[in-house]
C-alpha cells in the first residue's frame, strides 16, 4: 500500500522524495509532512491519493486482506460501515463551511473529506485552517477527535469497535428496563460480543474518561504555573490530540500553530498522555498497579 501511494503521488507532481514521505506518514497515520505548509499547497489530485489511503489506513488490516479473497467481508462488516458512515457524515457537515473558502464544489468536498479523514484516523495533515471556523464548527472537531479508526488500523483514539459497543450496549440497558425478563445479545457483524469484551469496553472508557479529566487538571496547573495562558478550548484540544495521537488542536495549539511555546513540565504532561493513548491505557494502568511489582 505504501509503495501504490508512493507511485501515485509521484506521477501526480510530487518529488519521489516527497511522495516517500508522504505515503509512509499516511499509511501509519502518523501526519508529518515534508513542507511546513502540511498538504495545503500540493494539487487537488495529490490530495484525493492521500483521502484513498488515510480511508485506507483507518480500516482494519486483517479486513483488507480477507476482502481480497471475500469483498463482502468489507461490506457486511459491522465496524467497516459505521467507520464509512461517520466518514461520510462528518464531510456532509463540514462541506457547507469549505464552499465559502473554495473556489468550487469539487475543492470543497476535497477540502470536507480530508479534514474528516485527518481528525477521525487521528493522522493529523493539515489542509484548512478550521481554527477560524465557528465555535459550533470547532465544537464537532473536539468531538471527531476522539472517535478513531477500526481496531487493527494504524490510527489512535477511541477505535470505531469500541464506540459501537458502548453505544448498543447504552442500548440494550434502555431495553431491559422496558422489557426486564429479555435477554438481549450485543453484535457486532452477526456474531454476539461475549460479556467480557463488554466488560473490558466499558473499563476502558471509564479510565479513558478519567485519565482525560486527570490530564486537563495536570495541564492546566503547568501552565498556569509556568504562566502561559492557555485557554479552555486550548487545554482541552491539547489533551484531546495527545491521548488520541492526532498531532494538532484548537486555538493556540490549532492546525497552523505548535506547542513549542509550552513549558517542559507542560510538554511532560503531553508526553505522558501520548503514551498512554498510543499504549491504549491497560499496559500503563497495570504499571500503577500494585501487585505487578510483587513478583
Amino acid at each position: 500500500l505504501t509503495l501504490l501511494e508512493t507511485g501515485l503521488l509521484y506521477f501526480s507532481g510530487l518529488s519521489f522524495y516527497s511522495a516517500l514521505n508522504h505515503s509512509l506518514t499516511t499509511l501509519s497515520t502518523g501526519g508529518f509532512s515534508v513542507l511546513n505548509s502540511s498538504v495545503s499547497e500540493m494539487t487537488q489530485s495529490a490530495k484525493w491519493i492521500i483521502i484513498l489511503f488515510m480511508f485506507i489506513a483507518g480500516i482494519s488490516f486483517t479486513l483488507i486482506f480477507k476482502s481480497f479473497q471475500d469483498f463482502r467481508s468489507l461490506l457486511e462488516s459491522t465496524e467497516f460501515k459505521f467507520y464509512s458512515f461517520i466518514v461520510v457524515a462528518s464531510s456532509l457537515i463540514f462541506i457547507p463551511k469549505t464552499l465559502a473558502v473554495s473556489s468550487s464544489l469539487l475543492e470543497a468536498v476535497n477540502t470536507a473529506m480530508f479534514t474528516s479523514l485527518s481528525l477521525i484516523t487521528t493522522t493529523g495533515f493539515t489542509n484548512a485552517d478550521y481554527e477560524v471556523w465557528s465555535v459550533d464548527y470547532r465544537a464537532f472537531i473536539l468531538g471527531l477527535m476522539f472517535l478513531g479508526g477500526m481496531a487493527g488500523s494504524t490510527a489512535g483514539g477511541l477505535k470505531t469497535i469500541r464506540v459501537i459497543a458502548l453505544l448498543k450496549s447504552v442500548r440494550n440497558e434502555i431495553r431491559k428496563i422496558l422489557y426486564p425478563n429479555a435477554i438481549f445479545k450485543i453484535r457486532m457483524s452477526k456474531s454476539a460480543l461475549p460479556e467480557k469484551m463488554i466488560e473490558s469496553v466499558q473499563t476502558f472508557f471509564i479510565l479513558y474518561v478519567a485519565i482525560f479529566v486527570l490530564g486537563t487538571f495536570a495541564l492546566s496547573a503547568t501552565s498556569s504555573i509556568s504562566g502561559i495562558n492557555l485557554s479552555f478550548e486550548g487545554i482541552l484540544s491539547s489533551v484531546a490530540s495527545a491521548m488520541n495521537n492526532i498531532g494538532p488542536g484548537l486555538n493556540e495549539v490549532g492546525p497552523t500553530q505548535n506547542f513549542a511555546f509550552m513549558d517542559s513540565m507542560s510538554k511532560l504532561v503531553i508526553c505522558f498522555l501520548m503514551i498512554v493513548g498510543r499504549l491504549e491505557i491497560f499496559p500503563i494502568a497495570i504499571l500503577f498497579y500494585k501487585k505487578t511489582w510483587k513478583n
